[in-house]
């Protein structure tokens, strides 16, 4: 059995099934071979997003990979295009574009212009780019990825995936054509949880900075401009992680003590990099704080 690609849905016992079947008739209405594909339901078995994605991959006979979360859903008759490309160049990776769904609201206007470009690594891509760190967002090719593992039981634990399968990957294809479909309510997710998440979705945040930062110390990169690329992953995540403490609205003190413990981990002060304006101006205004 030659089949192409495998669908890695991660589901809880307890999670909507009618977004589950949204999301598994978007899949089949693609216009895909039924031979070509498989659809995994992964149960997360205690182990988290991370842990069910992992199953999924481990349980994955698909040549390529796509993780899509139960409650998302793929833009009708988006992957044909992509999948084409795959035929043709056979990339470690492709990424394509994800676009926002505000439950309620209404529908998008999805832009149709197909256009691409392609790299001779995801680190040549990854070192003058930045992008949302979604596993969501990607194809993978199976062999490529199939050493690598999600971080169970946490939040970002795509960030780090992600970087690591960019540090690592040969050819790799850019499009910001419209496949994904991310869903989500009006209300935003800061207003909504407790401070319970919020807590473990910043000290998680922290987690995913240091297991990037351990990648950079200890693995034998494939190149300079591998490890220039995950520095510069780094050091924007970074700045995600301080402005991330801002909107979950964090008091002073709080906000002072986590910047002690990114100075104790050597994440700041930030490099003075020519990465952007904006970088450049960021990273003065937060090299400041380590002295208030």
């Amino acid at each position: 059995m030659n089949v192409k690609l495998s669908f890695i849905i991660p589901f809880y016992g307890n999670a909507n099934k009618e977004l589950l079947n949204r999301c598994i008739k978007s899949i089949k209405n693609q216009g895909i071979k039924d031979s070509d594909y498989e659809i995994i339901i992964a149960n997360d078995n205690g182990r988290g997003l991370g842990g069910a994605r992992n199953i999924g991959l481990s349980q994955a006979i698909g040549k390529y990979i796509i993780f899509i979360d139960a409650d998302d859903y793929i833009f009708q008759d988006s992957l044909l295009k992509c999948l084409a490309l795959i035929e043709i160049h056979e990339p470690d990776i492709l990424s394509f574009g994800l676009r926002k769904v505000i439950i309620n609201q209404s529908k998008l206007t999805l832009e149709k212009r197909f256009s691409y470009s392609t790299y001779l690594s995801g680190a040549e891509y990854m070192s003058s780019h930045n992008f949302t760190g979604s596993a969501c967002r990607h194809i993978f090719r199976k062999e490529f990825i199939s050493s690598f593992r999600f971080a169970e039981n946490r939040y970002h634990e795509d960030e780090d995936f992600v970087a690591k399968a960019y540090c690592f990957a040969q050819k790799t294809i850019i499009t910001d054509y419209p496949v994904y479909a991310y869903c989500c309510q009006q209300q935003s997710i800061t207003s909504t949880q407790t401070k319970e998440t919020q807590t473990k979705r910043i000290n998680d945040f922290h987690a995913m900075l240091m297991r990037i930062d351990h990648l950079l110390k200890t693995e034998e990169l494939i190149s300079q401009i591998s490890q220039n690329a995950l520095t510069r992953r780094l050091n924007f995540l970074t700045i995600d992680y301080i402005r991330q403490l801002r909107r979950n609205k964090l008091s002073i003190m709080e906000i002072r003590t986590k910047i002690k413990e990114l100075v104790n981990d050597g994440l700041l002060p930030l490099p003075d990099k020519s990465y952007s304006w904006k970088y450049s101006i960021t990273c003065k205004i937060i090299n400041t704080l380590i002295y208030l």
